[in-house]
């Protein structure tokens, strides 16, 4: 699979996916162990990966099922609406990003003046 062009990005998404799993599991163990605000950075990184997995998901299901994907006849175009409405509900990704790159670039000039 890696040796074909098509099988990389499957092998890229399924790294992501886990990534994403093992990042879930560290910041539970997190707010259990220092507390919610410990962990605030790792949850907005968990709410952007989540709900674009979950869109990505949904969109590759409703690929394979084709037009009929979009239609009433499966639930794929219903959650892949809630999914993407679930995206704002929960606070934008943009803003969620915006915290994520302040605390990165506090980190990095922290280390440069360090």
């Amino acid at each position: 699979m890696g040796n074909c062009s098509n099988g990389k990005p499957a092998i890229s998404k399924g790294y992501c996916f886990l990534n994403a799993l093992f990042r879930t599991n560290y910041t539970s163990w997190l707010m259990d162990t220092q507390g919610n605000k410990a962990a605030h950075v790792l949850v907005s990184e968990i709410k952007v990966a989540a709900a674009r997995l979950q869109t990505s998901v949904l969109d590759r299901a409703i690929q394979v099922y084709g037009a009929k994907g979009l239609t009433p006849d499966t639930p794929l175009s219903y959650l892949w609406t809630w999914g993407r409405a679930l995206r704002f509900i929960d606070g934008p990704d943009e803003v969620h990003l915006r915290g994520i790159a302040r605390h990165e670039l506090k980190k990095a000039k922290a280390r440069h003046e360090g």
